[in-house]
């Protein structure tokens, strides 16, 4: 009887295994794999796209010169250029795409409307500016914004800057986020928002650009998604913070330490992937979907398996050097709050809110973040983000603008 007992206890525990094995396989979750992305995918054959990023001498990163030319003719000629779309970043095209609809008036947003009221006859300059922001986005500093000329004194001059949340992600029509609807609104603003970008490019351009430009206001958002960093990472010239490859985005300095390439960046993802079945244990632990939870669990909590390789143990050594015990977010946003003060700008922080599956994760709950350094964060609800990505919907980037609004409208 007894004997019996733990044969059906065994078999029921088997049977659990198996079904929680087939359940999480059917949920997308594979045996080996540690790391989901869908910014990032193993290819064959690694290619960097051509039509996508640069920096500058000051190490700032930026839409290069064929992607600013290729959108340009493509929303001018209603169609996109004969140029291998390998070569192109997919936001390229969507660049294309978007501001082809306000032109052709396929779409109903704030932008829109006012380009289809000023197209026939533009009575200002920031008119103007307007006009040629639809038709060519990307302006020569290389960024979604209006050309950083200065405007009669009328209109109050912003600067934004952020990162994706600022370049309008998940709006259904790019054209549709905060930035644009304030310059709809009639403000002069100068959108430095770029997909990727940090807290040490919020500090360079902040450093480069308000002694330029003497904006009335700057708006730094900090999306929580991926602002809260723990490392210092110093800008190098000519080097982007990150490279846009077929295999996705490829961070160059993703933890303060510098990669030599983009395949030693994209060994570093794959190693990060997956399990390395660098000895028996790993290789054990990566042969079902349960047991790689547990080699994630082993790791997180007790550190007792690693995806430490020879390739990379003087990397993982300098990223652990370089380490913070709080948010060096707050040192970026210091450095930003210090250079308005000088030029008499008034600066204003903001945080957006971090979707998880909890709810949404604010300020507050992330330790030591902008302690002593005021903010302002929207009371965003789960129905202001799109369904997939993290970002603001378009309901919640026009309620951020009005958020906005009714603290530099006074």
């Amino acid at each position: 009887m007894k004997r019996n007992n733990i044969i059906l206890g065994f078999i029921s525990v088997l049977t659990t295994l198996v079904v929680a094995e087939i359940i999480l396989r059917f949920m997308g979750y594979a045996p080996g794999r540690i790391y989901y992305d869908p910014w990032f995918h193993p290819v064959d054959s690694l290619e960097v796209q051509q039509y996508s990023f640069e920096a500058d001498s000051d190490g700032i990163t930026r839409m290069n010169h064929q992607a600013k030319s290729y959108i340009e003719k493509s929303i001018k000629s209603h169609s996109s250029s004969p140029i291998s779309q390998q070569s192109i970043f997919s936001e390229v095209n969507s660049l294309v795409h978007d501001f082809s609809e306000v032109t052709n008036g396929k779409v109903n947003n704030d932008l829109s409307k006012k380009y289809q009221l000023i197209k026939q006859l533009p009575t200002t300059q920031l008119d103007s500016l307007i006009l040629n922001y639809v038709h060519a986005p990307i302006n020569e500093q290389g960024f979604k914004s209006i050309a950083f000329n200065d405007v009669d004194n009328s209109k109050k001059k912003i600067l934004i800057i952020g990162d994706s949340h600022a370049f309008g992600h998940s709006c259904k029509n790019v054209t549709a986020s905060f930035a644009d609807i304030f310059l709809a609104k009639g403000y002069a603003v100068y959108n430095t928002g770029l997909s990727g970008s940090d807290p040490a490019q919020y500090q360079a351009i902040a450093e480069k650009y308000i002694q330029i430009m003497k904006p009335d206001y700057v708006l730094v958002n900090l999306f929580l998604e991926n602002d809260v960093v723990y490392h210092k990472r110093e800008l190098k010239p000519n080097q982007p913070y990150l490279w846009v490859t077929n295999a996705g985005h490829l961070f160059a300095c993703p933890q303060g330490v510098y990669f030599n390439s983009p395949t030693e960046a994209y060994n570093n993802m794959l190693r990060n992937y997956s399990i390395p079945k660098t000895n028996w244990v790993n290789k054990l632990l990566a042969s079902t979907t349960i047991t790689t939870f547990v080699w994630r669990a082993l790791q997180k909590y007790f550190h007792v398996v690693s995806n430490s390789t020879t390739e990379f143990e003087k990397y993982d050594k300098q990223v652990a050097v370089n380490l913070t015990t709080s948010p060096y977010t707050n040192n970026h946003i210091q450095s930003i709050l210090e250079v308005s003060k000088a030029n008499n700008t008034e600066c204003l922080v903001f945080t957006i809110p971090k979707r998880t599956a909890r709810g949404l994760k604010r300020a507050k709950e992330f330790p030591l973040l902008l302690c002593e350094i005021p903010f302002h964060e929207c009371e965003f609800s789960l129905s202001d983000y799109a369904d997939a990505g993290g970002h603001l919907n378009d309901a919640g980037h026009k309620k951020f603008a009005a958020f906005i609004d009714s603290l530099v409208s006074k």
